[in-house]
């Protein structure tokens, strides 16, 4: 019903080809990009096939390639993605505001690129109201989804109340997004509240009373990211595919028909 996504042409600058570690602010780069400070460009990593040597890094090498799924190991997409925002440009390197979560090596050519996003954005106090309607199975719903963020930073979702949706709340290919004081309610439904290709977004005062396939889910090398004080109907946490990293649920009160006490 409401979508925020940046829309336009992707703009790739460059390959970062030298190896830095993990932790590390200074990108070193050939010559001067043409960008400027402040400005939000998109890291993306790509897994070297064959090797598989960044799905290994990704699952902390304790997954056997066999079982890595030929999903991740055949595609030629980028397997992580992040934004980081640029503090200063000097011949050579780039500082950034966000430290690396994963070092950048020759062989996962990972590449740098100006891509079309939106910066300072929500939606706040609104109600979602869908026909109530039965469950016809997983991937056949009607599309009562309630909203939807791509590549948005800095921006925010509070104030919602979902009833009989489909799909709740998605966060795609965002950095900085907080959802807050959500309450979902109403028939069955498939995603909840879902962050994927996204880092650093928090979900926080949310309730999940609608019963559901994936009640909170990260996906798709989604990091860094946190859902805390929440309450959910027989809550199904989801850590979904594609390796998600780094993420923490805390404070969440998983209701399976006992008395409980809001979080």
């Amino acid at each position: 019903m409401v979508s925020m996504a940046g829309g336009g042409k992707t703009e790739a600058l460059g390959t970062i080809t030298q190896t830095t570690r993990a932790g590390s602010a200074s990108l070193n780069v050939k010559g001067t990009l043409p960008v400027q400070k402040g400005e939000w460009l998109l890291l993306s990593w790509f897994n070297d096939k064959g090797k598989d040597t960044l799905l290994d890094h990704l699952y902390g090498g304790v997954i056997p390639q066999k079982k890595m799924g030929k999903e991740l190991q055949d595609s030629t997409s980028a397997r992580v993605r992040e934004w980081i925002q640029v503090i200063s440009v000097e011949e050579g390197s780039i500082q950034i505001a966000q430290p690396l979560r994963i070092d950048i090596r020759p062989e996962w050519k990972v590449t740098m690129s100006r891509a079309p996003h939106l910066k300072e954005v929500g939606i706040e106090g609104v109600t979602f109201e869908f026909p109530e309607s039965p469950w016809l199975g997983h991937l056949k719903q009607r599309g009562y989804n309630g909203i939807s963020l791509g590549n948005v930073i800095n921006g925010w979702v509070r104030d919602i109340h979902i009833i009989n949706s489909d799909s709740g709340i998605f966060v795609n290919s965002g950095r900085y997004v907080t959802v807050s004081d959500i309450l979902i309610q109403g028939k069955k439904m498939h995603h909840a509240i879902s962050a994927s290709w996204s880092a650093d977004c928090l979900f926080t005062r949310w309730r999940i009373e609608a019963d559901h396939v994936h009640g909170t889910t990260i996906s798709w090398a989604a990091h860094g990211n946190v859902f805390s004080h929440g309450y959910g109907k027989s809550l199904a946490m989801d850590s979904h595919r594609a390796a998600s990293f780094q993420n923490l649920h805390t404070a969440i009160v998983i209701d399976m028909g006992q008395k409980y006490r809001n979080p």
